[in-house]
This record gives structure tokens, sequence and C-alpha cells, in this order.
């Protein structure tokens, strides 16, 4: 499977089960663009970690896949948004393993704090991106959903 399949595959998990989630726990009230996420640097053996920082579309995606997974899991045992980005949307850094994108910002800014930050519009632009066949070009911030010219 190729990067950009795997990045897919992952997207549409968290487009499909995010939302499912979201019924279930605070994410709709808790998020915010510009944390990082509830699991940031926690220990592997207390991923059970209830704090009071919310995460962005990264943070809470994280609650979706095997947190169990060593490789999201930096030489401290600590859990890294970094780490589990670049395993779980692979396509989305270029280059070189450090490398993100304008694609990667995109979907997980902390600028959209300032601009669309809502679950509602992470979720929006997450169908865009999947809809643009994951291939935007260029792009600005905007307060603005992004919309397909035929929707």
């Amino acid at each position: 499977m190729t990067n950009k399949e795997i990045t897919r595959q992952n997207l549409e998990k968290i487009l499909k089960e995010l939302p499912i989630l979201a019924e279930k726990m605070p994410i709709r009230q808790n998020f915010d663009m510009d944390k990082f996420g509830i699991y940031d640097e926690v220990m592997k053996n207390k991923m059970d970690h209830q704090c009071d920082s919310v995460g962005c579309g990264l943070g809470w995606s994280a609650e979706l896949f095997d947190l169990n997974n060593p490789s999201f899991y930096n030489q401290n045992e600590r859990f890294s948004y970094r780490q589990f980005g670049r395993d779980t949307f692979p396509y989305l850094y270029r280059d070189t393993i450090t490398t993100i994108t304008s694609d990667w910002a995109f979907l997980f800014s902390s600028v959209w704090a300032s601009y669309q930050p809502t679950f509602d519009q992470f979720i929006e632009r997450l169908k865009y991106f999947l809809d643009m066949e994951m291939s935007l070009g260029r792009w600005e911030y905007q307060r603005n959903s992004f919309k397909l010219e035929t929707e």
C-alpha cells in the first residue's frame, strides 16, 4: 500500500468514526484547534490519562487508533503526535521524515483556531480534502467553509 493510500484510508476512518465518537465523548464542546492533543507526551503506561487539555483534529483522531502501537511513542515511551501523524498520515510528510506539507496544515494547523475553530469545521475540511483527492494546490486560511463548486 502506498503512503497516499495509507493516509486516505486513515483519513476516511476519521471522517466516518470521529463524528460518532463525538456523540459519546465531549469532543465538540472541548474541541480547540489551538491545543495539540490530549495524549501529547503522556507515558505509555498511563494512556488512560484523563486531563483537562483537549485536542485539535489530530489530537482527537488518535482516539480512533491503537494507542498501544509502539511506533507512536518516543524513546522515553511518551506518546508523540509527530510520530503518530507520520505513521498514520505518511503522505502528508514529504521529502524528509520531518517535513510536513501544506496539506498537513490544511487539516491540522493551529492557525485554524483563528479561522475555523470548531469540530464541525474540521470535519468539513477533512471531507473537502478527501473530495479533492488529497490534492489541494494553493489554498489560504479562510473563515468560510471549503466546498466543492458543484455542491
